[in-house]
């Protein structure tokens, strides 16, 4: 079975009962709480989020449409620094930690989906703590044009809709510094920025890391 078929299981053992909305920011999971749900976004984005040293937040992921979380406390058992909050509106359905393992012990193939997903969630996660601040903003643009981005003529739309204080969030950098990045990159043709949304050239965007 391929990851389109696992896909398929998951949805199914999801999308039933009522539906669960949180609102932009409100917390689903908070620091440090061991929950017995497993969630699955039916729609929106929910963070992965922390408290920085100075007391501000730090995000770590951005999960989407179709996604699930968490997923190492299902597997691990422990409790980390990390909470789990509606990055925008969200729709959520959840099942009990313990029906979904039930689940995953007779349909041995959705593990895809879920494995799948946490490698690219460790692949983001290395890609926006590496490198020079620059670097870590382009990786953090260049991977979200890859999961949530739309062709837009020769550009990609992130219509996410964030703020420099939440993309500095995302690469552990000041909002001042963040800023000064963005002018540069929009200077250089690389991004359009609008109040809405943002168009991003990638080709332009990964001469970055060439060089």
């Amino acid at each position: 079975m391929d990851i389109v078929g696992a896909n398929v299981l998951l949805n199914s053992f999801f999308d039933t009962g009522r539906d669960l909305h949180y609102e932009r920011r409100e917390q689903i999971i908070s620091i440090n709480e061991q929950s017995k749900y497993v969630y699955w976004i039916k729609a929106g984005l929910v963070s992965a989020f922390s408290q920085g040293d100075q007391g501000n937040t730090v995000i770590y992921y951005l999960y989407k449409e179709h996604e699930i979380f968490p997923l190492t406390q299902l597997f691990g058992s422990m409790l980390t620094d990390v909470g789990f909050a509606a990055f925008r509106n969200v729709t959520l359905k959840r099942k009990l930690a313990l029906d979904f393992l039930s689940f995953l012990d007779g349909e041995p193939h959705a593990l895809i989906t879920v494995m799948t997903q946490q490698n690219m969630a460790y692949a983001r996660i290395l890609a926006v703590n590496n490198g020079s601040a620059e670097q870590r903003l382009i990786n953090l643009l260049l991977i979200l044009t890859t999961r949530l981005g739309i062709k837009s003529n020769d550009h990609i739309e992130i219509n996410l809709n964030m703020t420099i204080q939440e993309f500095a969030d995302n690469i552990r950098l000041s909002r001042e510094s963040t800023g000064k990045i963005f002018k540069k990159l929009e200077n250089d043709g690389a991004i359009i920025m609008g109040r809405q949304r943002l168009l991003v050239n990638r080709e332009k965007l990964m001469t970055y890391l060439e060089a």
